[in-house]
């Protein structure tokens, strides 16, 4: 893990994704990790900005740039382990 919740590559020094470390890391299933799908088809770039202490809860920020105000807007999702399953909560 590098600062701010990102994750470098060891051996070629690349960030990796979001989806990657959710699902290398932290074991998060990928039926759970593609769940927000209207965000993904809108092109919203996934990021993690909270992880808990215990690593069953992970929040991730899902942005894109408004194309009229020239800002980002976003929307947040809490993946959670409950009794060793993975679900996701918008």
């Amino acid at each position: 893990m590098h600062d701010e919740y990102r994750w470098i590559y060891a051996d070629t020094g690349e960030e990796c994704t979001v989806q990657e470390v959710l699902y290398h890391v932290f074991g998060v299933p990928i039926p759970v990790i593609a769940e927000p799908r209207e965000w993904y088809v809108y092109h919203r770039k996934p990021r993690i900005i909270e992880i808990s202490e215990d690593h069953k809860s992970i929040v991730v920020e899902f942005t894109k740039m408004d194309m009229y105000y020239g800002r980002e807007t976003g929307n947040t999702c809490i993946s959670k382990q409950q009794k060793e399953k993975w679900e996701i909560h918008e």
